[in-house]
């Protein structure tokens, strides 16, 4: 019968598994088969043992009920699929089941409470799911139970308290969740629990503290909150320790000393508070300490000198204060000091000298201040010193020569001065050399050529001077060097030709003269380079060219003459092109069209002529192009329009002509538009109301004609607005109302007619309002009160009628008034008054009438009054006599014969002007708007509208 359901089971297994087995075959001996123990009798089988034979098969087809004197069944590391069928349970004598190391999926049938022998229970490595049965705790006699690395979820059954003669509980690497039960305190003989990597949540139960034979406790890798219990103390044969990567909060507790034993403490990536407990000074034997990534605070107990057994030490990531204490300069065997990203002050101890067998010591992002100790250079096994992002001073000590085997050295973000010690030459194990931003000093030392393994060589945002050495070329091994923001002078050296395996290259900001090396063609690997804002001087070597995985080049602000190589063409990878801000000439070379990837190009500021070529409309991805201050000719290619990335365009300041391309409006990712500053013709293009993300257009100082197209009012993004000095006729269209964001308004200097349109009233974000200089004609519209944000209104040379709405004083923020030389009639209307900060007021050259309003004295901000050329009557207002006494406003003072006042309001007026530096006498002769008080006449007499006025009377 046993044999018989071996022998069915085999024929189920696959053709492989099958010849492995090949000793199981009818007639033969069953206990002499592969695999197979039979009892003393040498009938009955009661061992199965099949582990590691590469078997593939399932289970479904064994039949258990044929095998009831098995007492162990061990098919550890096999291709074994399918469920574990609910009939296992009839193995009633099993004292042995291991099944791990398998592909099992399903679940635990809870027949498995059935064996209740069972000793062993081995699951692990599966793709078991669902949960743990509550029957697994009528396993009375299971000693060992390993259930990780599977796929289980649920809580852990409180039913598990049962299995008092459990040595060994594993269930990590599950999807288990709910709290750890209080039953789990019942397992007395439990030495090794493991339930790390599973979503448990809850405190740790306090009833862990009866496990007093436990020597491991991991429970890493959960959701655990609240504290650690107290009782964690009563552990006395705890050996590892492992409650990391968890919610857990509050104090380390002090009981924690008590773990004579403890070996391994895991604490960190927790929420953990307060300072560390002067009892971890207790914990003698423990080798590796990790309490890093948590709230902790204070100071770093000097007790902890007593851990001489310690290699490894994590305070890292906590807001611990105070200075590192000496006596860490007596844990001899400390092999990794990690106390980075803490608020330590303080210097760096001597003692830290003694650590003969440190590899890594990580102290960057505190508050240390003081030198780097010299003893630092007695640390010879040190492989990673970073001690960058403090506030250390003084010099780099000379000692450091003697890290032979170190491979990494941060000393960035700190203030140390002096010249970088020759004796980093020495250092020739060192891969990356980082003393970036601080204060060095002098020149690099020749030296350096000698760090042959060198990788990277940060030596940026300095002082230094002199220029970069010969011997840099001697580092063959270099990726990254960036030696930028210092003031090295001199030449590129040709020698950095040499450097093959250099990705970026960053010299920029120095002081760096004569002319780029042809060598950089060289650095066939230099993906960024930037050499911009130096004194460079000559052309761009053609043999830039040869730099095909170039992304980045930035040469600009520096004095680079010639004109543009056409092998620039050939960076195929350049994504960022800037060579701006240099003395470039000639013209654009079409060649640039090549560069498929380019989102950046900018020329601005060179000397450039020729036309824009046609190819530019090639670079699909462009997304900033800035041809700006050049001497560009001809028209805007209709290509142009290819540029569907586009957000900026900067063709201002050139010579541009023709008309502005149909095709621009087909930018539909444009934000900012400047075409100003040119000779374009023609009228604005309808197509630029597709510019739906336009927020700036500048198309000032042209020679624009036609109307402003309706279809500007579409263009609801934008900000800022500029279509001033051209010859734009026809009305202002109504639709301009829709571009509620618009802050600046420019139209001035046109031919523009008919009125201001009502909807002017409805750009309430309007800062700034300038349409003078044109031929509008009919009323200032009352809807212009709604701009409350307005400071400048400039409506003045303009045919303009009617009166000054009242509504004008509603515009609070009001600094520059200026509604001169237009046809206004009517009263200066009250409200005026209320524009308290109204620094300019020009209302001159109009029809005004009436009397000039006493609520003009409370513009206390007023600085400059001009009301001339009016038929203002009356006399000058009371508060005009105070203002002459105050010198608070220089006053115009109005002409006996513009408007109608009185000689002895105007006489009263001069007689208090001794502190006024400047008279604007509002006459109709404009040589007399401005009158300079101390140099106009003589110093006996001031000659006022052909008047002398004796000294003395002023």
């Amino acid at each position: 019968m046993e044999a018989a359901a071996l022998l069915a089971w085999k024929a189920s297994l696959d053709n492989q598994s099958q010849s492995l087995l090949s000793s199981w075959v009818v007639g033969s001996n069953h206990c002499n088969w592969i695999g197979i123990g039979c009892n003393k009798a040498g009938k009955l089988i009661t061992h199965i043992d099949l582990e590691s034979y590469g078997l593939r098969g399932t289970l479904s087809n064994l039949n258990f009920s044929s095998l009831p004197h098995l007492l162990s069944f061990d098919l550890t590391n096999n291709s074994v699929y399918g469920t574990i069928p609910s009939p296992i349970g009839s193995l009633w004598r099993l004292t042995h089941l291991s099944l791990s190391a398998n592909r099992l999926s399903g679940t635990i049938p809870p027949e498995i409470g059935q064996l209740s022998y069972l000793k062993t229970l081995e699951l692990h490595e599966n793709k078991i799911g669902g949960s743990i049965p509550y029957e697994i705790g009528l396993l009375l006699s299971l000693i060992e139970l390993t259930l990780n690395s599977n796929n289980l979820t649920g809580s852990i059954p409180a039913s598990m308290g049962n299995l008092v003669n459990l040595t060994t509980l594993h269930l990590y690497e599950n999807h288990l969740s709910g709290s750890i039960p209080e039953e789990v305190g019942m397992l007395r003989s439990l030495t090794d629990l493991e339930l790390d990597t599973n979503y448990l949540t809850g405190s740790i139960p306090a009833s862990i503290g009866n496990l007093a034979a436990l020597t491991t406790l991991q429970l890493y890798r959960n959701h655990l909150s609240g504290s650690i219990p107290k009782e964690v103390g009563m552990l006395i044969s705890l050996i590892d320790l492992e409650l990391n990567t968890n919610n857990l909060t509050g104090s380390i507790p002090t009981s924690i000393g008590n773990l004579a034993n403890l070996t391994t403490l895991y604490l960190y990536d927790n929420h953990l508070s307060g300072s560390i407990p002067k009892e971890v000074g207790m914990l003698r034997s423990l080798i590796d300490l990790e309490l890093n990534t948590n709230n902790l605070t204070g100071s770093i107990p000097t007790s902890i000198g007593n851990l001489v057994n310690l290699t490894t030490l994590y305070l890292h990531r906590n807001q611990l204060y105070g200075s590192i204490p000496e006596e860490i300069g007596m844990l001899r065997s400390l092999i990794d000091l990690a106390l980075y990203g803490n608020n330590l002050t303080g210097t760096i101890p001597a003692s830290i000298g003694n650590l003969v067998y440190l590899t890594s010591l990580y102290l960057y992002e505190n508050h240390l201040s003081g030198s780097i100790p010299e003893e630092v250079g007695m640390l010879r096994s040190l492989v990673d010193l970073e001690l960058s992002t403090n506030n250390l001073r003084g010099a780099i000590p000379t000692s450091i020569g003697n890290l032979a085997k170190l491979t990494t050295l941060y000393l960035f973000e700190n203030h140390l001065s002096g010249s970088i010690p020759k004796e980093v030459g020495m250092i020739r194990s060192l891969v990356d050399l980082e003393l970036s931003t601080n204060s060095l000093t002098s020149a690099i030392p020749a030296s350096i050529g000698n760090l042959a393994n060198l990788t990277t060589l940060y030596l940026f945002e300095n002082h230094l001077s002199g220029s970069i050495p010969e011997e840099v070329g001697m580092l063959r091994s270099l990726v990254d060097l960036k030696l930028s923001t210092n003031s090295l002078t001199g030449a590129i050296p040709a020698s950095i030709g040499n450097l093959a395996n250099l990705t970026t290259l960053y010299l920029f900001k120095n002081h760096l003269s004569g002319s780029i090396p042809e060598e950089v063609g060289m650095l066939r690997s230099l993906v960024d380079l930037e050499l911009s804002t130096n004194s460079l001087t000559g052309p761009i070597p053609a043999s830039i060219g040869n730099l095909g995985n170039l992304t980045t080049l930035y040469l600009h602000d520096n004095h680079l003459s010639g004109s543009i190589p056409k092998e620039v063409g050939m960076l195929r990878s350049l994504v960022d092109l800037e060579l701006s801000t240099n003395s470039l000439t000639g013209a654009i070379p079409a060649s640039i069209g090549n560069l498929a990837n380019l989102t950046i190009l900018y020329l601005f500021e060179n000397h450039l002529s020729g036309s824009i070529p046609e190819e530019v409309g090639m670079l699909r991805s462009l997304v900033d192009l800035e041809l700006s201050t050049n001497s560009l000719t001809g028209a805007i290619p209709a290509s142009i329009g290819n540029l569907a990335n586009l957000t900026t365009l900067y063709l201002h300041e050139n010579h541009i002509s023709g008309s502005i391309p149909e095709e621009v409006g087909m930018l539909r990712s444009l934000v900012d538009l400047k075409l100003s500053t040119n000779s374009l013709t023609g009228a604005i293009p309808a197509s630029i109301g597709n510019l739906a993300n336009l927020t700036t257009l500048y198309l000032h100082e042209n020679h624009l004609s036609g109307c402003i197209p309706e279809e500007v009012g579409m263009l609801r993004s934008l900000v800022d607005l500029k279509l001033s000095i051209n010859s734009l006729e026809g009305a202002i269209p109504a639709s301009i109302g829709n571009l509620d964001n618009l802050t600046t308004l420019y139209l001035h200097d046109n031919h523009l007619s008919g009125s201001i349109p009502e909807e002017v009233g409805m750009l309430r974000s309007l800062v700034d309002l300038e349409l003078s200089t044109n031929s509008l004609t009919g009323a200032i519209p009352a809807s212009i009160g709604n701009l409350a944000n307005l400071t400048t209104l400039y409506l003045y040379e303009n045919h303009l009628s009617g009166s000054i709405p009242e509504e004008v004083g509603m515009l609070r923020s009001l600094v520059d008034l200026e509604l001169s030389t237009n046809s206004l009639t009517g009263a200066i209307p009250a409200s005026i008054r209320n524009l308290a900060n109204l620094t300019t007021l020009y209302l001159f050259e109009n029809h005004l009438s009436g009397s000039i309003p006493e609520e003009v004295g409370m513009l206390s901000s007023l600085i400059v009054l001009d009301l001339s050329v009016n038929n203002l009557t009356g006399s000058i207002p009371s508060f005009a006599k105070s203002k002459f006494q105050t010198s608070a406003l220089d006053f115009m003072v109005p002409s006996i014969v513009e408007n109608q006042i009185t000689l002895l309001d105007l006489k009263v007026g001069i007689l208090h002007s001794k502190e006024i530096k400047t008279l604007i006498l509002l006459t109709v002769e404009p040589c007399l708007r401005i009158l300079e008080l101390w140099s106009a006449c003589t110093t006996e007499s001031v000659k006022c509208h052909g008047l002398c006025v004796p000294e003395e009377v002023l």
